[in-house]
């Protein structure tokens, strides 16, 4: 397989992130009430409109370039696809969660019961954006889905069987014989944990494609 994505076009001259970046050094906060501008600042604010302006065709043929994309499959990448993909979801899984500014919204019925919020907590939130734990769900979510991706990664890496294995062949005539448990046998699976596993993992995949459109920083 070949995978190369390139970012995302935005502007040639990046205004908007230079201007932030101003209004934070200048009142180390997110944003700089016009009511508190003093004369520097507004020929600063000033210029960064002229500047708009007159970058405003170059920036807007640099937003319409094409994102450039090359992926190329390999006939061995679709013998396990499940796999292979799991390889490029993993790790990008991992970053989201470690570099993700913000957190989308989760279903009570998709989280423990410790971590679903009240009506009333729901409520307060719709009202006045108090916070409800919804951070809280969606880290769970995303560590959720972590989890799933790696079990797919390692190949299912939990072994649910204990006890030795000792299979003999039993002749029964001369043409034929059975594959018989022999004296030593002990093997056994733990169905109950397996069953667990798999549900877990099921799940993951469910929420997975549940939150996929949360998937964004």
């Amino acid at each position: 397989m070949i995978v190369k994505i390139g970012p995302y076009t935005n502007d040639l001259v990046p205004l908007s992130r230079l201007e932030r970046s101003y209004e934070m050094w200048r009142s180390d906060a997110l944003w700089l009430d016009e009511d508190d501008y003093t004369w520097y600042d507004k020929i600063v604010f000033k210029s960064f409109d002229v500047l708009r302006k007159l970058l405003q065709p170059i920036n807007s043929w640099s937003n319409n370039r094409q994102r450039k994309i090359k992926i190329k499959y390999h006939n061995y990448d679709t013998w396990g696809l499940d796999h292979t993909l799991a390889l490029i979801i993993l790790p990008g899984l991992k970053q989201l969660k470690a570099t993700n500014h913000g957190f989308g919204l989760v279903e009570n019925a998709d989280v423990p019961e410790h971590l679903r919020a009240t009506q009333e907590q729901l409520d307060a939130f719709h009202t006045d954006g108090t916070d409800c734990g919804g951070e809280e769900r969606w880290n769970w979510i995303m560590d959720e889905l972590i989890w799933t991706f790696t079990q797919i990664v390692e190949e299912y890496p939990e072994d649910f069987g204990s006890g030795n294995i000792d299979f003999q062949w039993e002749e029964l005539d001369k043409n034929n014989s059975r594959l018989v448990t022999g004296p030593n046998h002990t093997y056994s699976i733990d169905f109950d944990a397996k069953k667990k596993y798999d549900d877990r993992i099921q799940n993951g995949l469910i929420l997975f494609g549940k939150y996929y459109r949360n998937l964004w920083d």
